[in-house]
């Protein structure tokens, strides 16, 4: 019997080089700004709650689970922090509601752009959410300074790729 080597192939993977996150305004889902110097996004889109349904007759002495409700997740991104307005003041205003003389946080859109299969698709992912967090630093020598936003997501993002 003579051996040959596995079939293999070229990966269509690729690094998130121009990926980008924009934030819209609450008025108008089609109203984006680029967030600039993002160094990462991260979605965690949903977890689905698990119900243990486990009764003293299951079957074969074994725990039984079924879904539950799906839990919108949540968008991390963290970038160099320029001082540009798309770093400071949009998330702020959305946190506090600032720019709503200062009435609750404020639900807004997001979106998620970025080049997939050897720059040949692009991944879009757009939904609605709200700001969890703000941060900035640490301040440190020889190093930039970092921003951090996360949103808690409301309801369920569309994506497409395409």
């Amino acid at each position: 019997m003579s051996w040959s080597p596995p079939v293999t192939y070229a990966s269509n993977a690729q690094a998130a080089y121009l990926a980008q996150f924009f934030l819209g305004t609450p008025s108008s889902p089609d109203s984006y700004v680029a967030m600039v110097e993002v160094v990462s996004i991260k979605t965690d889109d949903f977890t689905v709650t698990e119900i243990d349904f486990t009764h003293l007759l299951s079957p074969n002495s074994t725990e039984e689970s079924g879904p539950g409700l799906a839990k919108p997740g949540n968008v991390e991104v963290t970038g160099h922090f320029t001082g540009d307005a798309t770093q400071w003041t949009n998330p702020i205003d959305l946190a506090t509601g600032q720019s709503t003389a200062g009435l609750a946080p404020i639900v807004c859109f997001c979106e998620v752009k970025s080049p997939v299969a050897r720059n040949t698709m692009t991944y879009t992912a757009q939904g609605s959410g709200y700001v969890t967090k703000f941060a900035l630093g640490p301040f440190e020598n020889n190093k930039p300074i970092d921003v951090a936003l996360s949103l808690k997501i409301t309801g369920q993002p569309t994506r497409t790729v395409a």
